[in-house]
């Protein structure tokens, strides 16, 4: 084997290796997939600050290594700058025992009045995670509340992912792969933001991933 040839084939193996296939990207936090991309997805978290998004109320809201992590505050919302009528959304969660979180989405811009919530919570909670409810912030009761999920799944020491359908009235939710409930609102919230909860307890987010399916 000439020294030219061998340098060749050197070179072509540190390029392999330096240069990450579009399936290698995929496969990282807070990256959209060739398909996704394709499909009209967008990143609503680019995994280094808290650009384009803002907060209602005060609790520690930070990134940390691509994650937008909250422990402590008050009850507080981290909400989107923009609103989403009819979208679909990913997003990853990881939840220490015990924390109360949530997905909220039609939310008027103050945070305030009516939103649906999509819960995160212990097993024994009222509304475990992945229940839907349709709240009032200013302290009325939940329109409704859906609970029938993943009940014996309990807590776990590792990220999930939630994928929720929003179209009109109808709302439909998955839970790391599984639809596990699907509603219509007969009379619906139209319009508003996106937020991350902050209750009770520490919790993670990452590859918030939206893709609008009206404006």
């Amino acid at each position: 084997m000439s020294r030219k040839f061998l340098l060749g084939f050197i070179t072509i193996l540190l390029l392999a290796v330096a240069v990450p296939a579009p399936a290698q990207f995929a496969g990282r936090p807070n990256m959209l997939s060739f398909e996704e991309g394709e499909e009209g997805w967008l990143l609503a978290f680019y995994g280094k600050d808290l650009d384009n998004w803002v907060p209602r109320g005060e609790a520690n809201w930070t990134v940390v290594d691509g994650e937008i992590r909250v422990s402590d505050g008050e009850r507080s919302l981290l909400m989107t700058d923009e609103d989403y009528p009819d979208f679909e959304l990913k997003v990853d969660f990881l939840a220490d025992r015990g924390a109360n979180s949530g997905v909220f989405f039609r939310v008027n811009a103050e945070g305030g009045g009516e939103l649906y919530e999509l819960n995160i919570a212990p097993p024994d909670h009222r509304f475990p995670t992945g229940s839907l409810l349709r709240v009032n912030l200013e302290g009325a009761e939940p329109s409704f509340g859906i609970a029938e999920v993943y009940k014996d799944a309990g807590e776990l020491d590792d990220w999930r992912t939630f994928h929720l359908i929003v179209e009109g009235g109808f709302i439909e939710v998955r839970l790391d792969g599984q639809k596990i409930l699907e509603v219509d609102d007969p009379d619906p919230l139209e319009t508003g933001r996106i937020a991350l909860q902050h209750n009770q307890g520490a919790i993670a987010f990452r590859n918030v991933k939206v893709r609008r399916l009206s404006w």
